[in-house]
């Protein structure tokens, strides 16, 4: 099962796997801004394209004032577990950069080995697992396979939005540091 954004790193990782033969894709639509619908309609032509299924879950609660990114990926986690099935392998798009940011962000909250660990490429998830097969892909290599791929995605809005954390460290934090540790991003 492949959470499918709509975005560059999805859609780039279902042109991957395509070969699987009962790869279905499952898209969150989160109800966040204007853009939503957007990237659910890039999911279900890109689903579409493929000739997979893709099954759309609407969150039905609203966001909270603060603290939109812990909500939102909570509510995501738990609309993908939902759908599930015993067995079954949760596929995620996160890349070299989505750890560099996460395990940045484990070491902010002052987590402790578990956290900084970053994300595994494979552990138990709901009724199943939980796959990263793209962890040792760097973010450009990516958006590349999609271009040349000639995927329809859509660029998230959200994703320059440097009020939030992560993005801030996107944007900000770890282009810095490539200036003074040159590969970081991949250590």
């Amino acid at each position: 099962v492949l959470a499918l954004s709509g975005g560059a790193d999805s859609a780039a990782v279902l042109h991957l796997l395509t070969a699987l033969p009962r790869l279905r894709c499952v898209h969150v639509n989160h109800g966040l801004g204007d853009w939503a619908a957007q990237l659910q309609q890039a999911a279900q032509n890109l689903a579409r394209r493929y000739g997979r299924e893709c099954h759309i879950v609407d969150i039905a609660t609203s966001a909270p004032a603060s603290n939109i990114e812990a909500w939102a990926r909570d509510q995501r986690y738990a609309a993908l577990a939902a759908v599930l099935r015993a067995g079954e392998v949760l596929i995620c798009a996160h890349h070299q950069a989505d750890q560099a940011e996460t395990f940045l962000l484990a070491a902010l909250r002052g987590s402790g080995p578990a956290g900084l660990r970053g994300m595994l490429p494979l552990r138990p998830f709901a009724a199943g697992w939980l796959a990263r097969p793209a962890l040792g892909f760097a973010a450009g290599r990516l958006r590349q396979i999609a271009d040349e791929a000639g995927l329809a995605y859509v660029d998230d809005p959200s994703n320059s939005d440097t009020r939030l954390r992560r993005n801030a460290l996107r944007a900000n934090v770890l282009p810095r540091l490539a200036e003074h540790v040159p590969g970081v991003i991949t250590a």
